[in-house]
């Protein structure tokens, strides 16, 4: 079911959505880097401008999720080690701001987190059978840099990751609907 038009929504906002992560890609291709393109926390932004442009709350909510996990891992990774690409921001800042404003005009659908969970583990199958093993998109193939063991199996290492990212999900859905019940009467 599609939840209902709360307040006022320009659909050019979800145009700019896939605006952020068009941009993106492209600068991640020409740099022969474009399955990079396929992190959950880059697509996140074609999700979230499907939920502005369809008015469907649970596909923003979903993008919205996938961005909780993934600006923060890219602000770390940045910091950390990695190489800046001002582009990026596009697809972390940019698409999450998008999903707290499809949040205020769609509001949030309950089950969204089992939602964005479930997705996450289609694009891990997806990252595994379609992007290269060296570039480890969604941590398909292994462990986050800083955080391999001998100890602990690849699948075991998986299954606590996507556990610890659904307590997540839940975490913020029960939060945002707390906070601003007002925003949590949204169905889809």
């Amino acid at each position: 079911m599609m939840g209902t038009d709360r307040r006022p929504l320009p659909r050019w906002l979800g145009l700019l959505g896939v605006a952020f992560f068009a941009t993106h890609a492209f600068v991640l291709i020409g740099r022969e880097e474009g399955s990079h393109a396929l992190w959950s926390c880059h697509l996140a932004n074609l999700v979230i401008a499907a939920g502005l442009l369809l008015r469907r709350s649970d596909l923003n909510a979903i993008g919205f999720h996938w961005l909780l996990i993934g600006l923060p891992m890219w602000a770390m990774d940045v910091t950390i080690d990695a190489e800046f690409l001002p582009t990026s921001t596009l697809t972390h800042l940019g698409g999450f701001l998008l999903g707290i404003v499809g949040i205020h005009a769609l509001g949030f659908p309950r089950g969204a987190w089992w939602k964005a969970s479930a997705g996450l583990v289609i694009l891990w199958f997806l990252s595994r059978a379609i992007t290269p093993g060296a570039a480890n998109v969604n941590m398909s193939d292994r462990a986050w840099y800083g955080w391999e063991t001998d100890h602990v199996p690849f699948a075991v290492y998986l299954l606590g990751l996507l556990a610890g990212v659904t307590g997540i999900f839940l975490l913020a859905e029960r939060l945002v609907r707390r906070l601003s019940p007002a925003l949590s009467d949204a169905t889809s």
